[in-house]
């Protein structure tokens, strides 16, 4: 009987067995390049997404200010004679909060917002200084003639907004 191989029925119980655990699960292999694929993915969008969540938070100090700046100009018309000065951001006389987002606590806060010198009678210039998660990034001024500029750090402040 040459050939023909007979096989008894545990050695059929146990290669079914073992085709069975293969079919079950992920080898090692598999589980390290879907690792390394994810990481590549990663590597790849956080920066964007960190990019992204910046350029939101300049939008919303950029918009703070602009709010800060009509609500000066509605303190301005509504004092007699018609004055910047005394207007504060601070306490319970401040006109507008000093936090971006404007509904952020102090822990939450990207932006402080802030007068560069105090109001005068016909003159002010506020600024969004960065802060928290933000710190080092750009600051952001406007003032009563509407002129806004952008800097970063010590650097000289550039017209406009980016």
């Amino acid at each position: 009987m040459g050939g023909i191989r007979h096989s008894s029925p545990i050695t059929n119980q146990v290669n079914n067995s073992m085709k069975l655990h293969r079919q079950l699960g992920f080898t090692l292999i598999e589980v390290l390049i879907v690792v390394a694929i994810v990481g590549i993915l990663a590597a790849i969008a956080y920066p964007s997404y960190v990019n992204q969540v910046n350029k939101i938070r300049h939008s919303d100090a950029q918009s703070a200010l602009v709010e800060l700046a009509a609500r000066l100009q509605e303190y301005y018309i509504d004092q007699t004679p018609p004055t910047y000065a005394g207007a504060s951001l601070d306490g319970n006389d401040a006109i507008f909060p000093n936090n971006v987002p404007l509904d952020s606590s102090d822990a939450n806060k990207h932006y402080d917002l802030v007068f560069v010198t105090p109001p005068t009678a016909n003159f002010f210039q506020i600024q969004a200084n960065p802060t928290g998660a933000m710190e080092g990034d750009f600051t952001f001024s406007v003032d009563s003639r509407g002129a806004k500029q952008h800097f970063k750090g010590a650097s000289t402040p550039i017209d406009g907004w980016p």
